[in-house]
């Protein structure tokens, strides 16, 4: 008897704020969802808790600062039945301007 595969990896795409004369900044966020439903059901679920975290706060600078879910950039099914240390949580193929691109944006001072 086989295990039907209920867990996905989601990556969501934030965008924040602080008045319309500056330049946004991103996050993008890799979130676990189960569903024994499928895809389409593990799609809403995390456009679902996209919209749930949507935050704003005033910034120390007494700035009022939005964060906006903005889009499920991927979701993919994964290969564990049982998630715990070790499991892969995301996978996505790169192409090697693509790695040298994350590299270059995980720099100190890149943002």
């Amino acid at each position: 008897m086989t295990e039907k595969l209920s867990w996905y990896s989601a990556r969501l795409l934030f965008e924040s704020r602080i008045d319309a004369s500056t330049q946004p900044l991103f996050e993008e966020r890799v979130v676990l969802i189960r569903s024994d439903l499928g895809v389409e059901d593990a799609e809403k679920k995390a456009r679902k808790l996209g919209q749930a975290s949507e935050l704003e706060y005033q910034s120390a600078e007494h700035e009022i600062v939005a964060w906006r879910f903005k889009e499920l950039l991927d979701i993919v099914q994964l290969n564990e039945a049982k998630i715990g240390e070790g499991s892969e949580v995301y996978h996505h193929y790169l192409k090697a301007d693509e790695v040298e691109q994350i590299r270059e944006s995980l720099k100190p001072g890149s943002l």
